[in-house]
């Protein structure tokens, strides 16, 4: 990986011949960091095909501190893993990165990293990255698990929150608790399974909520697992804190 590449085309900003398409952040693993902070860019032209990506990345406590590289190649789209011949591949090239491939995930909602013959990766740790607004300030995701964590935020930053769940089971998060009004929901959560295919009973997957930092303060959200049809105090129970300046 080089140092930060030079462009003439600012972040997010397409030649009048293309289209910025999608954008999609997280934070992958990383042998040798606590984590590689991860925003993707997607463009297409005028058809509809893709022709380029832009890759900012952070590599989070190196020896070295956070170290920030940008890289620019070009990607196209594939059909077919070895477990699924219906799967849907977005395939990443550059000087910088290499080789990079992700399986596209329910509704374009997150792609999954690969190893380099399409194949999951047996990681236990979150590899994938999720789709956000392209004109998103500083998206950041979370993986949430049990109790929690504490996230400091900017004033309009966006924050998904990633929730382990299982739709085929009629259980889904709920927010138990969510009063300030620091932390504003965006919308509906989004299911996304973890697998590409068919779904069936048992399957799990992920929920996807979104919040902008509204204003500044401190805010706790607490995430209740229960069935739709319960009202009782849920036994698993998520709370994020979240500071806002």
């Amino acid at each position: 990986m080089s140092d930060v590449e030079e462009t003439n085309v600012s972040p997010g900003q397409a030649p009048p011949s293309e289209e910025s398409v999608d954008r999609y952040v997280g934070t992958l693993p990383c042998a040798k960091c606590d984590g590689i902070r991860t925003d993707l860019r997607l463009f297409i032209d005028s058809t509809g095909d893709p022709t380029r990506f832009e890759l900012d990345e952070v590599y989070l406590g190196t020896s070295e501190g956070d170290r920030s590289y940008r890289s620019k190649g070009k990607w196209k789209i594939l059909h077919g893993t070895p477990d699924d011949p219906n799967a849907i591949i977005y395939e990443f090239e550059s000087k910088q990165t290499g080789l990079l491939s992700f399986l596209v995930l329910e509704r374009l909602y997150e792609i999954r990293l690969l190893d380099r013959s399409h194949g999951e990766l047996n990681l236990a740790i979150p590899h994938t990255l999720t789709r956000v607004d392209r004109d998103a300030f500083d998206p950041i995701v979370v993986t949430l698990e049990p109790p929690g964590k504490e996230l400091e935020l900017e004033k309009n930053q966006l924050l998904v929150v990633r929730l382990a769940s299982n739709a085929t089971t009629g259980f889904h998060w709920s927010l138990a608790d969510s009063t300030g009004g620091i932390l504003q929901l965006q919308g509906d959560p989004d299911y996304v399974p973890d697998s590409a295919g068919p779904q069936m009973v048992g399957t799990a997957g992920i929920e996807l909520w979104r919040f902008k930092a509204a204003r500044d303060g401190n805010q706790s959200l607490v995430f209740a697992y229960r069935r739709a049809t319960e009202s009782s105090p849920s036994d698993e129970t998520i709370t994020l804190k979240a500071k806002v300046h």
